[in-house]
């Protein structure tokens, strides 16, 4: 069982490596994207999907757990739909990580584009003055405590800057943040290598399928 995950900041081309990668491996190998976006994702649960095209046209919460207005039933309905979605994003976080040991078990190297760890676990945790609502707090200490780390944990590192002025998409500042944050991972993850995404692409495929390939026959030695 083999399982590597690329990580780093929207737009710094996590999902064109792993394409790249699936083609050029000498191991056979599967991508499965770990995020949130729908369109992207090769493997999600039927009700994920359900639900988030059911709310995707919603206006988005950004309270920060403040407490709903109005009724006491009106805030007992929006309390159990909190807590459904939690149930469902659990259940579809698991859902792909038991399709990735059932590829891994026929010899799949999987590589995971995006991890749910690495995405929410410590943006999900209590920062500073600020406290994450409580739904949030749940779901990282679930993540942490049952869904199974990679093997390999590869970083795709570039200043928020150039990441923005590849792709248009957030902001510079909020991109160098989801960097930093990324690259503080170095010191919790045993497993973990930062590879200078500011190359060309095939710069980065070669060195990255040659890592995923010297640390594989590594740990089949």
């Amino acid at each position: 069982m083999f399982t590597v995950t690329l990580i780093g900041p929207d737009g710094v081309g996590k999902t064109t490596v792993s394409h790249e990668l699936k083609m050029l491996l000498t191991i056979p190998s599967i991508t499965i994207y770990m995020g949130d976006n729908v369109e992207t994702s090769n493997v999600m649960l039927p009700t994920m999907r359900w639900w988030k095209s059911r709310h995707k046209n919603e206006i988005k919460d950004h309270s920060n757990g403040r407490k709903v207005k109005g009724s006491g039933l009106k805030k007992l309905l929006y309390a159990m739909r909190k807590g459904l979605g939690l149930i469902n994003r659990v259940m579809d976080e698991w859902y792909r990580q038991t399709v990735a040991w059932l590829y891994t078990k026929r010899g799949y190297v999987v590589i995971f584009d995006r991890h749910f760890v690495y995405d929410y676990y410590d943006v999900d945790q209590v920062k500073g003055p600020q406290v994450a609502p409580l739904k949030k707090r749940l779901h990282a200490k679930i993540l942490k405590a049952t869904l199974p780390e990679p093997d390999l944990v590869i970083c795709m590192d570039a200043p928020g800057q150039v990441v923005f002025e590849r792709k248009g998409e957030f902001t510079p500042e909020f991109l160098e943040k989801r960097r930093q944050h990324y690259l503080s991972l170095q010191d919790k993850i045993h497993n973990f290598v930062a590879i200078d995404a500011t190359q060309n692409v095939e710069s980065v495929v070669t060195q990255i399928k040659t890592l995923i390939e010297t640390t594989y026959w590594e740990r089949r030695r």
